[in-house]
């Protein structure tokens, strides 16, 4: 993408690593950067995109109001299970709050599970594991279509 961009005639390349966005009245103008070098630098643009990844510290700048993450889904790849109707998706309105269950391939089933929270357990511990089973497979035991033995 970025040979593209360097390939046009009105676009000029500079690297660098942007420390701040320039702001307006609500528009961004430019940015504040770092060269290599360590040269602070300002550059300004009537279009600024920012793509710098998901733990961006700009990006987060640019929201207003502040995103609020409710939940996450978590999945699990669940072998030989056997869902009421074949070839079909399931929902689970559950508690406390829905799980989803769908085919893959002839043996496999994705299940993805609503957790709700600004943070998900963790699975390098047995915090998932223990979601999993206490919250989720114990709440929806009766409703759920698959025997509560996936959880394990």
């Amino acid at each position: 993408m970025r040979e593209k961009a360097a390939s046009l005639p009105n676009v000029q390349m500079e690297q660098g690593t942007v420390t701040s966005l320039l702001e307006e009245q609500w528009t961004i103008k430019g940015v504040h950067y770092k060269t290599k070098n360590g040269e602070e630098l300002t550059a300004f643009a009537p279009l600024t995109i920012v793509c710098d990844g998901c733990f961006s510290n700009l990006c987060r700048s640019l929201c207003n109001p502040k995103v609020d993450v409710p939940s996450c889904f978590v999945g699990l790849v669940l072998e030989n299970c056997q869902l009421p109707y074949a070839n079909h998706g399931h929902v689970n309105l559950g508690d406390p709050s829905p799980i989803l269950f769908y085919p893959i391939s002839s043996t496999e089933v994705r299940c993805l599970v609503d957790v709700p929270g600004q943070k998900v357990p963790s699975i390098s511990n047995v915090e998932m594991a223990s979601y999993l089973k206490k919250v989720v497979a114990l709440r929806n035991c009766v409703a759920l279509l698959l025997p509560i033995a996936i959880f394990c």
